[in-house]
């Protein structure tokens, strides 16, 4: 018999429960709101005069040796070295500890750039010239 778990939204708590019953051999399907990836989506939006970043950058416990670190490294939501916030490495703050780094990443700090309506993101991967 097959097992599988179909999982409704959640974001991040969805993505993990998605990846751990993989890592026990069921078969998963993860449904998100309005077509959006596993996970979420990492951007921000402004709302009553502030910037609320929904980025993935903030996960809780993503220092070593903090309790949730081990999880988050085993699904594969951390790696690399997190970022001094007292003396931040050049550029991008995260392109330490970033997947998708790219040679800019490392010299130029990105700019908060409209993705949508209501939407930012701070991010060298959706400026179109890099593309």
């Amino acid at each position: 018999m097959d097992k599988s778990i179909i999982i409704i939204g959640a974001g991040i708590a969805g993505l993990s429960a998605g990846c751990y019953g993989q890592m026990n051999d069921y078969r998963t399907q993860i449904f998100e709101m309005d077509n959006a990836r596993p996970g979420g989506l990492c951007t921000s939006w402004k709302r009553k005069g502030y910037i609320i970043d929904g980025c993935m950058h903030w996960l809780l416990g993503s220092k070593p040796g903090t309790g949730f670190y081990c999880i988050w490294e085993e699904l594969g939501a951390v790696q690399g070295e997190v970022p001094s916030p007292v003396t931040p490495p050049p550029g991008c703050r995260f392109h330490t500890r970033c997947p998708k780094v790219m040679k800019i990443c490392s010299k130029e700090p990105p700019t908060l750039r409209p993705l949508a309506e209501g939407h930012l993101v701070s991010c060298h991967l959706y400026d179109q010239s890099n593309q």
